[in-house]
């Protein structure tokens, strides 16, 4: 694992963040689940049925104290181009709790 914003495009390639909750709702414990909104907006691509894509947006269930990994993988040919990715961790009530963006490129620029 390497800390970097640059991710090269290839094929099952994973980048993301690890994000370390600690709840301010008193009551909360350790072993209590949160609820957080992932999107990553993502290079205009399209999959092999010609559907585009622009974001990617789906729900979290971290513990609400402690580490969590937020990870996307291009694991599909038609993700394998060069662009920006910008990742936003949100609250049930659309506070930004996160955001970080990628880029990736070939390997050899």
């Amino acid at each position: 694992m390497k800390t970097t914003n640059i991710v090269p495009v290839k094929k099952d390639q994973k980048f993301g963040v690890v994000l370390n909750f600690s709840s301010k709702i008193s009551g909360v414990s350790k072993d209590d689940y949160t609820v957080v909104k992932v999107r990553w907006k993502i290079p205009d691509i399209k999959d092999k049925s010609g559907v585009r894509y622009q974001d990617v947006i789906y729900l979290r269930l971290p513990y609400a104290y402690g580490k969590h990994n937020i990870f996307y993988t291009l694991d599909q040919d038609y993700e394998l181009v060069e662009g920006k990715w910008q990742l936003e961790v949100r609250t049930l009530e659309d506070q930004l709790l996160h955001t970080e963006t990628f880029v990736t490129q070939k390997e050899n620029k």
